[in-house]
């Protein structure tokens, strides 16, 4: 398995029941700045990936 491949696998086992994806990052590291850093970079690169600017 690659190394995306582990990751999408990853996230897909973490989302599984629905949670939100800020309570998921934080069962990863439970560090709040942390948290809202990538969340913030994920809605950036979904906006982006979307073509909204």
């Amino acid at each position: 398995m690659t190394k995306p491949q582990q990751r999408l696998a990853t996230a897909k086992y973490l989302c599984a029941d629905n949670r939100h994806l800020v309570r998921v990052i934080l069962a990863y590291n439970n560090a709040l700045d942390y948290a809202q850093s990538v969340y913030g970079f994920a809605q950036l690169y979904a906006r982006n990936a979307r073509g909204i600017t």
